[in-house]
């Protein structure tokens, strides 16, 4: 199942640059299933405008409403799953990191980093016209190609950023979760922390006191990932980021992440990514969001 991160680092033409910013607004039913989870190196927000959605975020589950938003942060893996028998109407929004820069000095530290306090947010009832409107707004902006085009998107994302900044102090109501779901939670949280040690799905069932089949099936119903690839893409998106910022080898990166040697990590890394550990290095710079 291989993914395709649309890595970014420096636009060539920087914050201008065209296809900074990307939304579109899609109605998806239950039939529909996410191709692939994934993770990217651009910023992504999802706003739920109708229906249900099931959110997996790194190592959470999140359960959507309409008014919820999304914020996800570069390098989080995420998959949507789409409640049985409800149609889902959302606006998915990307920008890159030269656009979250932008923002970080208009704001400063800590304004930029309250954006991100909590994952899903629910935007209150009184400003969710407001949002909206601004996501509307943005949607046309996209089609245009004038002198003025990029100047009003990013306006218009700076906005919507202040108004999610600002709804990180209304109360977030919290998801319940049944027991297995809590249980599978732990799981991804142990294995985020434990990359490093020899993870096998005996030991991983046996501390969720589940039975290997049981767990292996809970697993992939509550993620949307099988185990094993779960542990592989969190992995992956551990040595990605050695590979973005530290001048270690490969081999050296892979052994730190958790595989037993380069060739079976330079598979695994091409598999998920569509390119090998070196070419993913040095072909960072110059992409946009999709």
């Amino acid at each position: 199942m291989a993914i395709h991160p649309h890595r970014i680092s420096a636009a060539k033409n920087g914050p201008a640059a065209k296809n900074s910013i990307q939304i579109s607004r899609i109605r998806r039913s239950s039939s529909y299933v996410m191709k692939r989870p994934h993770y990217h190196s651009y910023y992504e927000i999802y706003y739920l405008l109708s229906g249900q959605c099931r959110m997996f975020i790194d190592q959470d589950i999140y359960y959507l409403k309409p008014g919820d938003a999304v914020i996800i942060p570069p390098l989080q893996i995420h998959r949507a799953l789409y409640e049985e028998g409800l149609q889902a109407e959302r606006y998915d929004m990307y920008f890159t990191k030269e656009e979250a820069d932008a923002f970080h000095a208009s704001c400063g530290r800590e304004g930029f980093e309250r954006v991100f306090l909590n994952p899903r947010i629910a935007i209150p009832q009184p400003l969710r016209p407001g949002i909206e409107g601004l996501l509307s707004h943005l949607s046309h902006e996209n089609g245009q190609e004038d002198a003025y085009s990029h100047v009003q998107q990013q306006s218009l994302l700076f906005q919507i950023l202040v108004l999610i900044g600002r709804c990180q102090d209304t109360q977030q109501e919290k998801d319940s979760l049944n027991d297995s779901e809590a249980a599978i939670v732990k799981a991804a949280r142990y294995i985020n922390l434990q990359y490093r040690e020899h993870l096998t799905l005996d030991a991983m069932a046996a501390m969720s006191n589940m039975s290997p089949t049981y767990f292996s099936r809970k697993f992939r119903a509550s993620t949307g990932f099988c185990f094993k690839e779960y542990v592989n893409y969190i992995r992956v998106q551990k040595a990605s980021d050695l590979l973005r910022n530290t001048d270690g080898t490969v081999t050296s990166i892979a052994i730190a992440c958790g595989f037993s040697d380069g060739n079976y990590f330079g598979d695994v890394f091409k598999k998920l990514t569509g390119l090998s550990p070196r070419e993913y290095r040095n072909g960072i710079r110059g992409d946009t969001v999709p």
